[in-house]
Formats: C-alpha cells, structure tokens, sequence
C-alpha cells in the first residue's frame, strides 16, 4: 500500500510538471523591452545571473516579477525590464496565470574604458534567457562607488 501512494505521489508529480512544461514550450514573447546593464554596476565592476520569476496574464503582461541575484542594482535592473514584457499568442487551452523564470547575464568584459559606452551587447534566447554584456569601466573621474552587498568583497580585495 506505501508504494502504491509513492507511486500515485510520482505520478501527480511528473504529470503536473509535463503540463507546465507543456505551457513554457508554447510560451511566446512578443515584445521586449531593450535591456541595459545598469550604469551604477558598471562603475562598480558588479556583474552576475539574475533569476526572475514571471506571473503572466491571460492579456500577455507581466502581473507580477521577483528576482534572485548577486546584488540589488542588477535585481532592479532585470525586475524593470522584464515587467515591460508583453507574452502571447496562448494556446487555445491555457491555465492563467502563467508561472516562468527569465535569466538575465549580466557580464562585463574587455579592457577598462575611461567613458562609458552605452548601448551594451544584448542577446535573446527568448523565452528563458537575456544575455547583457558592457565593458569595464576605468575610474578616472572619481565618481563614487557604491559599497558591495553585505557578505562580498569588493573588487580587487584578496583578503
């Protein structure tokens, strides 16, 4: 009897996760806002992944965005922009709201630059992942530096 509840337990589970699968695989983005790499962690080198959890409605809108990342300047940064994402066309039968995850790079690389060059590097891999890559930034002018999140060294510490 214990095997038959774990396997009817499996079962529901694996069920479950096909047919929200199923409504990812289907998932279609059909407007992107343009995505930048804040200015504020470009001058302080903050790079990293950012996970967003989506809840979309039956219109296509982003009704609710939370992301998880390495620090607060890049959550906001990938919060905002995928909050003016628009999703659709569905499938004849969708269950709403629907849950997703969209990944954000974001990376710098190349040599220092002493001024900021903006618009980045950006790749889709719609409807999972945004890439976002800038360059270093070399800090000439003395333009003020954010502290890093609690727990995290700051660039070029080896302490």
């Amino acid at each position: 009897m214990k095997y038959r509840a774990c396997s009817l337990c499996l079962l529901i589970v694996g069920l479950s996760v096909a047919c929200c699968r199923q409504q990812t695989d289907e998932l279609h983005v059909l407007h992107i806002a343009n995505p930048e790499y804040p200015l504020r962690a470009v001058v302080n080198n903050i790079q990293g992944t950012v996970r967003v959890q989506v809840q979309i409605g039956a219109d296509g809108k982003v009704i609710f965005a939370k992301a998880i990342g390495p620090h607060p300047i890049l959550e906001e940064a990938a919060e905002n922009n995928v909050r003016q994402w628009e999703f659709g066309p569905f499938p004849a039968e969708a269950r709403f709201p629907i849950y997703h995850i969209v990944t954000y790079d974001f990376e710098l690389k190349g040599p220092p630059l002493s001024v900021i060059q903006m618009p980045t590097v950006v790749r889709t891999h719609l409807p999972d992942r945004v890439e976002i890559e800038s360059r270093l930034f070399k800090d000439d002018y003395g333009l003020e530096r954010i502290p890093p999140p609690k727990g995290t060294k700051p660039p070029g510490d080896t302490k």
